[in-house]
């Protein structure tokens, strides 16, 4: 197997370009901040990341709309999470579901 090596001409730009402090530290923070764009889902939802109901796991925010009648409520629109989640406490069962924490 082959290790990746830079040749000569580029491994002095990048030496020169990590001895530019501004530039580096620009880089790193622009590369954190995309890292955390990709996972923006999971920060930041109005829909469950996972839940577990009656021995089913659903994943709605990385699927399809998922009605209110799939997990036993009245209504054939969008299921309101945060009230299941209400539900499935009071009702004190194996039922469970995971939010983002915004």
């Amino acid at each position: 197997m082959r290790k990746f090596q830079l040749n000569p001409i580029s491994r002095r730009r990048w030496e020169r370009f990590r001895q530019i402090r501004r530039g580096y530290f620009s880089l790193i923070t622009l590369t954190a901040l995309i890292a955390i764009s990709l996972l923006a889902e999971l920060l930041v939802n109005n829909r469950a990341l996972f839940v577990h109901y009656d021995g089913q796991w659903f994943f709605p925010a990385y699927g399809a709309v998922v009605p209110g009648k799939t997990f036993g409520l009245d209504y054939e629109y969008e299921t309101d999470y945060k009230a299941l989640q209400k539900k499935f406490a009071a009702e004190n069962n194996n039922n469970w579901v995971i939010l983002p924490p915004v």
